[in-house]
């Protein structure tokens, strides 16, 4: 009971902390929210138990490789920022136009994925407090469809805009609700018998493997959002907020899958499902449970709003029309398109389709990235071939990447 009135206090004083105006007015605090929002998004709530599934113990290792591929693609979203961003606002070469074209494209399905993935992992979390739906098993598609309509139906009447007011507060609910989190973890790691812990690869075949940890590159995803912050922030400052969301997240994720290491191997790992991390953290402190699914179900909804409402705007670039009415449609057109995505793909597939399809986007990101350095002969740095790297890992992930389902 003490222990969970500590974290239930932890949590209030890091949300009133997280709304103060000290905060909500730093402009730096500003830009960085919405990279961070997006990267400690629904990965958070999965990756802990995936990735040791995948690699046991050794779990932290493959995070570390997962976020050190994301520092890698940060650096390349910054140099676009820089360098390509002034390129497409004169007349660019065709070259340059085509890729960003591509690129557009590719994040515009990315969405599309992405959107159907947070709602689908919401219903999940949504049919823990309605036990009676749970055994009916098209229940959670029923949800999620149920709220794509509300989306589709919001944005063609113009009303997204309101609903996108509840990112702000809904962004700090988890933030603060994570950090009580850790601390709890934290505090269960101290306690747990670490020497017993048998440091064994798990059996299997290793080629496997690694298409699996291709799979999961939807969790680190979300810090590309900056680049299309430009009517809000100039460029230096888009540069240094998705820098700052990328180390708070990268601290983030790496802390929480060392600390879940003795809980998943004191369970002998559990079943890849949507809510497995409320099954674990409740044997930690009971008051865990409702926090994360307070935290699940308001991050995962604003994060599709957001998702839905970056769709709007960058299909009205790729597919100009005038007239609100065409824009509304826009809404319409791509919310049913998340519905057919629903009902042929469970969770688990959107992530792998998610993860194919953002890395689509950053391997045209990276091919945009050395056009540019070609042009400025930097052919022979470090940065040109560590970019030639990071396109043949992105490449190998839009070929290979297999669903986590089937572990």
């Amino acid at each position: 009971m003490l222990f969970s009135t500590a974290i239930t206090i932890i949590t209030v004083m890091m949300l009133a902390w997280l709304l103060s105006p000290t905060m909500r007015e730093n402009p730096q605090w500003q830009a960085t929210v919405t990279p961070l929002a997006s990267i400690v998004g629904s990965g958070f709530l999965i990756i802990a138990p995936l990735l040791y599934q995948i690699a046991g113990v050794f779990s932290v290792l493959v995070m570390l490789l997962i976020v050190l591929l994301a520092s890698g693609l940060g650096r390349v979203m910054r140099h676009n920022i820089q360098h390509v961003e002034p390129m497409l606002r004169r007349r660019p070469a065709k070259s340059v136009l085509g890729l960003e074209r591509i690129s557009d494209f590719s994040l515009l399905f990315a969405y599309l994925i992405s959107v159907a993935f947070y709602l689908s992992l919401l219903s999940a979390f949504v049919l823990r407090l309605w036990p009676s739906a749970a055994a009916w098993s098209e229940g959670q598609d029923m949800i999620t469809t149920a709220l794509l309509v509300f989306i589709g139906v919001q944005g063609f009447r113009g009303g997204l805009g309101a609903l996108e007011h509840l990112e702000e507060y809904s962004v700090s609910i988890k933030l603060a609700i994570i950090v009580a989190l850790l601390f709890a973890l934290g505090s269960y790691f101290v306690q747990s018998p670490l020497s017993t812990i048998s440091w064994q690869w798990p059996q299997g075949d290793w080629w496997y493997r690694i298409r699996l940890i291709a799979g999961t590159l939807l969790v680190i995803q979300g810090f590309e959002t900056s680049r299309y912050l430009g009517q809000a922030y100039e460029w230096d400052m888009r540069c240094r907020s998705m820098r700052s969301a990328q180390r708070i997240a990268a601290g983030i994720y790496l802390l929480f899958v060392v600390l879940m290491v003795p809980l998943l191997y004191g369970n002998g790992g559990v079943a890849v499902e949507e809510t497995a991390i409320i099954d674990l953290a409740v044997q930690v402190a009971s008051i865990l449970g409702p926090l994360l699914l307070l935290a699940a179900i308001m991050s995962q909804f604003s994060a599709a709003v957001a998702d839905t409402l970056g769709a709007g705007g960058l299909a009205g670039e790729l597919i100009p029309g005038r007239g609100r009415g065409r824009e509304r449609y826009r809404y319409l057109v791509f919310t049913a398109a998340a519905v057919v995505l629903v009902w042929l793909s469970d969770v688990f597939e959107l992530i792998s389709l998610a993860s194919r399809a953002f890395a689509l986007y950053y391997l045209v990101q990276c091919l945009l990235a050395l056009r540019v350095m070609q042009a400025r002969e930097q052919q022979r740095s470090l940065a040109y071939w560590a970019t030639v790297a990071l396109a043949l890992v992105m490449g190998f992930v839009v070929l290979f990447a297999l669903p986590v389902e089937s572990l």
